[in-house]
């Protein structure tokens, strides 16, 4: 129990640096909390938030493969989906980004961020 309340304070710290812009803390603090956490769930949380840093650090190649773990470990996550989407994206396989993108939106119909992304790709 102690290792995943570890986990989970890791991932909150993670999530205060990435509000506060900075995505390279962000991630160090996720992947400390992959190192704590076992749960598929919580694991696909961690991915999928790192996933988002590597995106706004310019690293669409990383984060593909946390997205892609992510989707792996619960594929009924929408953020998995669509940051996998987003990573697609960047990499330019818009082919691939759209029915990533749907899926979430499957999960998340009324979710606008999602939405938005769809008219974008």
């Amino acid at each position: 129990a102690a290792r995943l309340q570890d986990g989970e304070n890791l991932r909150l710290a993670g999530n205060k640096c990435f509000t506060n812009c900075e995505y390279a803390q962000a991630a160090v603090h996720y992947t400390l909390a992959l190192d704590a956490v076992l749960e598929d769930h919580p694991r696909a949380v961690v991915l999928a938030n790192r996933a988002a840093c590597f995106l706004k650090l310019g690293d669409p190649e990383k984060a593909l493969a946390d997205a892609s773990a992510a989707v792996d470990l619960d594929p009924h996550y929408a953020k998995a989906h669509f940051r996998l989407g987003l990573a697609l994206h960047a990499l330019e396989r818009y082919k691939d980004a759209l029915p990533a993108l749907g899926k979430a939106r499957d999960i998340e119909p009324k979710n606008k961020q999602i939405l938005d992304a769809i008219k974008f790709a």
